[in-house]
């Protein structure tokens, strides 16, 4: 019975349920998945359904890399049992009741009937009007990692703790990656007034733009939040942020003109990149924390699909 049909660059590709088999018919070959669905992840069965979810999702990066009937089959269940690591993780701290992700597609016919009824009643319905089982994983499975992550993060000594220590380590690992609203950048202007003056100053170097005529010269500092820095094109600002010292920039429109810019110095604040960026910071490295439990609690799966 068919379960689903993609099309792409006008081929079909079809994906069949067979008792326990998966069939996936792409682009005139079919790999075929054989019992697949009648393995167990830590004693939880692998439905039909749940294995129909994974290969739909892995398909085209195992098609894109070459893959046969076997790298797909390992794709889709390495799939499975990544989500339910997750939903059990999630299920230990009593954030739901679904114990796999078949259970998660069996509420999918009551959830679009949900959203149609409150369509018709003229209710606002968010995202898609009608789930596809891949749609309805996926959501599902991202409001569990964000509610997990939270109640991990709220535990001292969980598997989330992440000290001050922690963050101002990742800091100074790589303060390039955190500088961008933490420097101040000491700039040279060379602006010629005229309308058409980006062509002069097209290729030219800072002196010799500071010797044409009518060139006025000056210096900028640009301080992270400072009123001059907010009123720049942020577009050129990003530019100076990726800049090295000693860099070009321009021409730039510039009052009528045009202004050529040469980045002098840049010089970091690490207290300041500290106090801007601890919470992002500390977001990543949680984040970093929660896939390696993830990985931990894969790692110890017993898997039979025999």
């Amino acid at each position: 019975m068919p379960q689903g049909i993609r099309s792409a660059r006008g081929t079909k590709r079809v994906l069949v349920l067979v008792g326990a088999t998966v069939l996936v018919a792409a682009a005139g070959a079919v790999l075929v998945l054989h019992d697949a669905g009648a393995g167990t992840i830590d004693g939880t069965a692998i439905g039909d359904r749940g294995l129909a979810y994974a290969t739909t999702e892995v398909r085209r990066t195992v098609e894109n890399a070459g893959g046969d009937a076997g790298a797909l089959r390992q794709a889709a269940v390495q799939r499975l049992r990544e989500d339910q690591a997750l939903l059990d993780l999630a299920g230990r701290e009593g954030l739901t009741e679904y114990g796999s992700v078949d259970e998660i597609l069996e509420d999918i016919d009551a959830v679009n009937a949900e959203r149609r009824d409150a369509l018709e009643a003229g209710l606002p319905v968010y995202g898609p009007v009608q789930y596809s089982p891949e749609q309805l994983v996926g959501k599902t499975l991202t409001d569990l990692r964000t509610e997990l992550v939270d109640r991990l993060r709220d535990q001292d000594d969980g598997a989330l703790a992440i000290s001050d220590g922690d963050v101002a380590a990742r800091l100074d690992a790589d303060p390039s990656a955190w500088a961008a609203d933490a420097t101040t950048f000491s700039l040279s202007r060379v602006r010629l007034p005229a309308a058409d003056a980006d062509g002069v100053l097209t290729g030219a170097s800072f002196d010799e733009a500071s010797a044409l005529p009518g060139a006025e010269i000056d210096r900028l500092e640009l301080a992270p939040g400072s009123p001059e820095m907010a009123a720049w094109n942020p577009r050129l600002v990003e530019e100076i942020q990726a800049s090295d010292v000693g860099a070009l920039l321009g021409p730039v429109p510039d009052r009528g003109g045009w202004s050529l810019l040469r980045l002098d110095d840049a010089v970091f604040d690490r207290d300041a990149a500290l106090d801007a960026y601890a919470p992002a910071i500390r977001s990543v490295l949680e984040e970093e924390a929660f896939d390696r439990l993830l990985a931990a609690t894969v790692a110890e799966q017993d898997v039979d699909l025999t």
